[in-house]
């Protein structure tokens, strides 16, 4: 998934041996590795819109130079295949009612899936810390007075109460007020907090890997919330609605890396595009999913066929065949 201009004679080698070298777009962060987009004697993104958010991110970060950016944009057409999203395909291999059966979630119910705040993988600031990570009013307000220039704008959401512990109250109001089983999806880096696993109807991590345990959960899921997350595209991919709850930029430093600010600029929709994804701000999905239910979240199959065609890939879904298919061709 990941390769350095310094494995370059690895790849060489490979090839006296007749080894062909391939490699896949791993999530929207994959512009990491994409100075070497032309190493590979293929590689596969999900659709050509990512090609234009990652030569913006080249140009903004400096990390290419114009005349390489030049080159590369030449192997476009060449090395560069769009073949479409490829963990689409284990859709095909989920039985919705066997995961039901297997995590004891009753048919009656429909399911809210959370991917649950970052805390454990996300940068260590005040805001994580105290501000959105806390609920503790008087602490909050002391620890305040040492935040510096923020001092006034964490005061505000402080004294609003708009941290995790608020918004985890509102989606289990919602889940009660719909008859929905919360189920929580997190990673081992992301250990699920006290206060959510005692409301959380189950709460799971990876367990397993083919098919993911991601699109178990969303193939059962019918609606889906989480933070400027991957999880948007799985989420389209099982025809799920999908809330993107997105913290200020100024507040999580996460989100001021040169990923989220091309990916604002150039394909904001991503996260926010009409009938597949609602994005709500912290005070807003508080607020919100205390009185919503489902219907709120209505997806739109029309408007679900364009976020397919502009980042995931082409109606058909073949995308793991696409792949294969490209790899049987080299010579």
């Amino acid at each position: 998934l990941n390769f350095l201009e310094a494995q370059l004679s690895i790849k060489n080698k490979l090839k006296e041996k007749g080894i062909f070298w391939v490699a896949l777009q791993n999530g929207f962060d994959f512009a990491s590795s994409g100075t070497s987009i032309d190493i590979p004697d293929r590689f596969f993104i999900y659709t050509l819109t990512w090609i234009n958010w990652f030569f913006e991110y080249l140009k903004k970060t400096g990390k290419a130079s114009g005349e390489k950016i030049e080159e590369l944009k030449k192997v476009i057409g060449t090395k560069v295949k769009a073949t479409g999203f490829w963990g689409f395909n284990q859709n095909n291999i989920i039985d919705k009612n066997e995961v039901k059966k297997k995590w004891a979630i009753p048919e009656s119910k429909k399911v809210f899936l959370l991917v649950p705040f970052s805390f454990g993988s996300s940068l260590k600031h005040f805001w994580i810390k105290f501000v959105y990570g806390t609920d503790n009013k008087l602490l909050q307000l002391f620890l305040n007075l040492f935040s510096g220039s923020s001092k006034d704008r964490f005061a505000e959401q402080i004294k609003k109460r708009e941290n995790d512990q608020q918004l985890i109250k509102s989606i289990r109001e919602f889940c009660d007020k719909n008859n929905a089983f919360l189920l929580v999806k997190s990673r081992k880096k992301d250990p699920v907090r006290k206060y959510l696993a005692k409301v959380a109807d189950k709460v799971l991590y990876d367990e397993s890997f083919y098919p993911t345990t991601i699109m178990e959960c969303l193939a059962i899921s019918d609606i889906c919330l989480s933070f400027y997350s991957t999880s948007v595209m799985e989420a389209a991919c099982s025809g799920v609605p999908h809330i993107c709850v997105a913290p200020a930029v100024e507040d999580w430093n996460d989100l001021q890396n040169p990923y989220f600010e091309t990916i604002f600029k150039e394909m904001s929709d991503f996260f926010d595009f009409q009938g597949v994804s609602w994005k709500l701000s912290i005070p807003d999905a508080i607020k919100k999913l205390k009185q919503a239910s489902f219907s709120d979240f209505n997806l739109d199959k029309s408007q679900l066929e364009k976020y397919h065609q502009k980042f995931i890939g082409d109606l058909s879904g073949n995308y793991s065949d696409n792949i294969i298919k490209e790899i049987e061709s080299l010579e």
